[in-house]
């Protein structure tokens, strides 16, 4: 997941090198792993499902999951703002859902550009 401040020098780059388990119908956020670049310290390891944005403007957010393959159900991730931990709370800010693949893995990803506060903060979920 990549977050760049479009009107300044914040950025980061968040990455799991890890795997992690889903299991079928439940939420499961993201805790990243380490960061790529990390400009004004927007991800931190002592938090690390969120990146905080340190000011307030326009960023690009762009998420990226992929899945092994397995038939049920469906795979979705969302992008959630202020959610401290919890699924059902925060602002959805977008997210993605589409049917699982049998064969294949499945692959999502999407970008947005947002508006945000300083102190705001977003995690990513995935079912």
């Amino acid at each position: 997941m990549s977050f760049i401040d479009t009107t300044g020098p914040d950025r980061v780059s968040a990455i799991s090198t890890a795997g992690t388990s889903v299991s079928h119908n439940t939420n499961t956020l993201i805790s990243w792993s380490s960061a790529e670049w990390n400009v004004n310290t927007m991800w931190s390891a002592g938090d690390p499902s969120r990146v905080t944005f340190t000011r307030a403007g326009t960023y690009l957010i762009t998420a990226a999951v992929k899945y092994t393959s397995n038939a049920t159900g469906f795979r979705r991730f969302e992008i959630r703002k202020n959610a401290a931990g919890n699924v059902a709370s925060g602002t959805l800010m977008f997210g993605i859902h589409i049917p699982a693949a049998s064969t294949i893995s499945t692959s999502l990803c999407g970008s947005r550009y947002i508006q945000f506060s300083a102190a705001d903060y977003i995690e990513l979920w995935t079912t």
